[in-house]
């Protein structure tokens, strides 16, 4: 699985180590890369993230040929904020697209993309607080695979 979380809006530690933790939640093998929000990539993750993961997942901080992972046969998932170039990247690959906008045109995006050509679906927030949490992401990534999520 392929986890773009660029999440550059979401400058709250919070609310990225909760996507991070939603991307591990699941028992799947991922990339995870974030380019913004936090200084370092430990200081994204949530306490004990990497004992958990262990060696299934891998998280960095820096650019990656997104394309040429995208359009690995071994990526099934990618879960995006659903940028312009993101979205384009991730319609032309065989990815199954989850989508976890941010802000701006990230949201007319994911409603286009999940809504009017079903292509994608929408990780929702948080029906107290509109925060994001990591079992919406872990189930939403689940449901895309079609896997049935209690």
């Amino acid at each position: 699985m392929r986890l773009d979380s660029r999440l550059r809006s979401c400058t709250r530690k919070g609310s990225i180590r909760r996507a991070f933790a939603g991307f591990g939640a699941n028992g799947s093998s991922f990339l995870g890369r974030f380019t913004s929000g936090v200084d370092s990539v430990e200081e994204a993750l949530p306490n004990g993230f990497k004992e958990r993961t262990g060696e299934r997942g891998l998280v960095y901080g820096g650019w990656v040929p997104q394309s040429l992972i995208l359009n690995h046969p071994c990526v099934g998932c990618f879960v995006t904020h659903r940028g312009y170039g993101s979205s384009w990247e991730g319609l032309m690959s065989q990815c199954q697209l989850v989508l976890l906008p941010q802000h701006g045109d990230q949201y007319v995006n994911a409603k286009l993309l999940s809504g009017d050509l079903g292509v994608g679906v929408e990780v929702e927030e948080g029906d107290e607080d509109g925060r994001l949490k990591k079992e919406a992401v872990s189930g939403t990534i689940m449901r895309r695979w079609g896997v049935k999520v209690r």
